[in-house]
């Protein structure tokens, strides 16, 4: 048990946290002075840390990025990773990259955007 599980318990199916969920960020307040964290370092020093905090989670929305050309040239992101995690961070889209040319042709809900993460390669 613990403050994951007992939420789960309290909430509907559709809202209960889930794996592959992502703590995107966590707020607390500490004498009388509230503040927000979201790069990952910090995120997990709050979570060891203990004590009351808000969560903001977002569940992925996965789609597949298909026919991607690179013709020789670079994928065009930066990348971001940690050691133990299971995908990648994207930080950058470069305007002149094979992702960029992708999304001039791609619907809005399935381009690749900077805060977006690399799930799987096939």
């Amino acid at each position: 048990t613990g403050p994951i599980a007992e939420y789960n318990a309290a909430v509907s199916q559709s809202r209960r946290v889930q794996s592959g969920d992502f703590i995107v960020s966590i707020s607390i307040a500490s004498g009388g002075v509230s503040s927000t964290v979201t790069t990952s370092k910090d995120l997990l020093k709050v979570l060891q840390s203990g004590g009351e905090m808000k969560l903001l989670i977002n569940r992925p929305f996965e789609f597949t990025v298909s026919n991607l050309d690179k013709q020789g040239g670079p994928l065009g992101v930066d990348l971001s990773y940690h050691a133990r995690g299971t995908c990648c961070l994207i930080r950058q889209v470069f305007a002149d990259g094979a992702l960029a040319k992708y999304n001039s042709t791609a619907p809005e809900q399935q381009q690749v955007r900077v805060g977006d993460y690399i799930m799987r390669l096939r």
